[in-house]
């Protein structure tokens, strides 16, 4: 999750009217599956929030694991993973990074 005071958003409205103005923006769609959310309220912020956990519940997985990401793209190996289970302590997140070893050990 990204959060920018005001400053940076006129920045990037600016930098879009540039990219747009120089035909070099360009936008991909979502498909389905995906979501964009965005988090400019607290109200959005607590939507947003809401509906990650609910994904992530449900599914058993979770969004935008880093450490998950790079060892399934082979950048990191099970020591990266026992490191970071180290350095999270107790938590749910370390007993997700576990369960990626033991998927690895079957």
């Amino acid at each position: 999750m990204i959060i920018y005071d005001t400053k940076i958003i006129k920045h990037l409205v600016f930098d879009n009217f540039v990219y747009k103005k120089r035909k070099k923006l360009s936008a991909n769609f979502i498909g389905r599956g995906g979501a964009r959310l965005d988090t400019g309220s607290i109200e959005d912020f607590n939507n947003t929030s809401a509906f990650v956990s609910a994904l992530e519940n449900r599914q058993g997985l979770k969004i935008a694991c880093l450490e998950e990401i790079a060892f399934n793209n082979k950048w990191i190996n099970k020591k990266n993973i026992v490191n970071a289970i180290k350095f999270y302590g107790k938590c749910n997140y370390s007993q997700y990074l576990s369960t990626l070893i033991k998927k690895d050990q079957k």
